[in-house]
Order: structure tokens, then C-alpha cells, then sequence
């Protein structure tokens, strides 16, 4: 799985209405034996304020091609203050 964006610190002024992007999946493979989509990221949680800034977690759901329901761990994206 390839999420969009690494892990990266984001400040606490993007961190207000944040809206995680998607994320890719791919088996390598290409033609019949293809198997890569598409995950929906949910927004499990934010524990961040504007002083000392937190964290916001992030979990990918979907389905492959062969309907197989794939889910990520949770990924804790940092908040910086501000």
C-alpha cells in the first residue's frame, strides 16, 4: 500500500479540516494477474490543540479486486503547534 503522503509533520493550520487523501495498492503485476486500487481513508481520530499540537490518525479500508477486504493500521500523522 502506498499512502499519499508519508508521515510527515503538518502544522496545526492544516491540521483544521483536514481531509486525509486515498491511498494505492499494487500487486507489481500488470494484465490479468493485476490487483491494485484504491483505499478510502477515514479519519479515526484527532488529539491535537493549538499549543501543543498532537497527532491525527488515519486508517485505510477498501476492497481489491478479487473482493478481498484489505484494511491498514492505523497511522498517526504529527501535529505541530503553532
Amino acid at each position: 500500500m502506498y499512502p499519499p503522503q508519508d508521515a510527515s509533520p503538518i502544522y496545526c493550520w492544516d491540521a483544521v479540516g483536514y481531509i486525509p487523501p486515498n491511498a494505492t495498492f499494487t500487486n507489481g503485476e500488470d494484465g490479468f494477474c493485476e490487483n491494485s486500487g484504491e483505499l478510502v481513508a477515514t479519519l479515526v481520530n484527532p488529539f491535537w490543540n493549538n499549543c501543543d499540537g498532537g497527532f491525527i490518525m488515519v486508517q485505510y479500508t477498501g476492497f481489491d479486486n478479487c473482493g478481498n477486504y484489505l484494511e491498514s493500521d492505523i497511522i498517526a500523522i504529527n501535529v505541530l503547534p503553532d
